[in-house]
């Protein structure tokens, strides 16, 4: 997205959370997201989404059950309980 695109104002204003991944690996979240999550601007990009599960099974079932779910819709989302980083 080019940086001052409308798109891209919406994601990074958004009075909601969002991050995106691929593959598992943190591309990019937006300013709701950094202030909820406590990370900074760069914190989080290029890491493992096993950072903001509360354990390695929570991330280990998710990525099990995740492929079925993208073969059928290409899409995931889902609701649960995150890791902040530890002050």
């Amino acid at each position: 997205m080019e940086k001052d695109c409308p798109t891209s104002l919406a994601f990074q204003y958004a009075p909601i959370g969002i991050l995106m991944s691929e593959h598992r690996v943190i591309v990019d979240y937006n300013d709701r997201f950094q202030e909820t999550f406590g990370y900074g601007d760069r914190d989080l990009r290029g890491q493992s989404l096993e950072l903001l599960y509360p354990s390695v099974q929570d991330f280990d079932h998710i990525g099990d059950t995740l492929p079925d779910k993208m073969k059928t819709s290409g899409r995931h989302w889902d609701e649960r309980l995150m890791k902040r980083p530890k002050w």
